[in-house]
Parts: structure tokens; C-alpha cells; sequence
């Protein structure tokens, strides 16, 4: 529902995962011009947003990393990076790390891209099943 509500706004200022919105800018008028449209246009469609669960003006948010399921070997690429993260261990940026970097960086940037369906064109699903499973394609 989300991503109906914020059509015209995705990936231009708002990313919707779930039901969280981030809310991107580069400057404080910006945020808060992007702001008024995302609330203006949650009011729109009745939705609200909880006060309690929001965060204004942040320069830095966690926001899910739910992409490494779409990249084959994601975990083997970015081991280098990871392994930055290990108690008592020193960082330091290394060749192995920029490699893996640059190249999460290139499968997340180029085909094929996961998108979002548009709503506006017609979706079909194709479908097969047997007595092993049931295959599904979203087209």
C-alpha cells in the first residue's frame, strides 16, 4: 500500500520498506519540503504516521539491508567487509575490501534490478505447479 500511496515519490524522495518511510535530502529545506509531501500525502489517503516512531532532521539512519537476499553470493563478496566488523580487529581499508565494495556496488546498479511493478500497467502471473512444486512469475 505504501508503495500505491508514494508512486510519484519513490526512489525521487521517499524509499518505502514495508510500512517504514525514509525520507532522503540534502539540505534542511529540503527535508522539510519532502516532509510536507510525504505527510501531505499520507493525510491524502488517511493514512498517519505515529509521532512516537519518527525521527526528524537525522543525518544518519539504519534502514534494512534487504537487498543482500537479491545478490548471489552476497556473503562471499562482501567478506572482506565483514570481517572489518570482528571484535579486536583493526580496520583498515584494503584492496580486498574496495574490490568487494565496488563490486556489490556494480550488481546493485546494473541489470537486472529488482523494481517496483507500475501499478498502471497490467500484471499477469504465470504460474505452473506439479507434484515436486508450484512455480510463479510476475510479469
Amino acid at each position: 500500500m505504501m508503495n500505491k500511496i508514494f508512486m510519484e515519490e519513490l526512489d525521487k524522495l521517499v524509499v518505502v520498506f514495508i510500512d517504514d518511510n525514509l525520507i532522503y535530502f540534502e539540505t534542511a529545506e529540503e527535508h522539510e519540503e519532502h516532509l510536507r509531501i510525504v505527510l501531505e500525502r499520507l493525510r491524502q489517503h488517511q493514512h498517519y504516521a505515529k509521532f512516537s516512531k519518527c525521527e526528524f532532521w537525522t543525518e544518519e539512519v539504519a534502514f534494512p539491508g534487504y537487498y543482500r537476499r537479491f545478490i548471489e553470493n552476497f556473503s562471499k563478496i562482501a567478506k572482506p567487509m565483514t570481517e572489518l566488523l570482528k571484535n579486536n580487529m583493526k580496520f583498515e581499508w584494503s584492496e580486498a575490501c574496495e574490490k568487494s565494495f565496488q563490486e556489490l556496488k556494480l550488481k546493485l546498479t546494473t541489470t537486472p534490478v529488482l523494481t517496483l511493478p507500475n501499478i498502471k500497467m497490467d500484471i499477469v502471473v504465470y504460474c505452473d505447479a506439479s507434484k515436486q512444486g508450484l512455480g510463479c512469475v510476475l510479469m
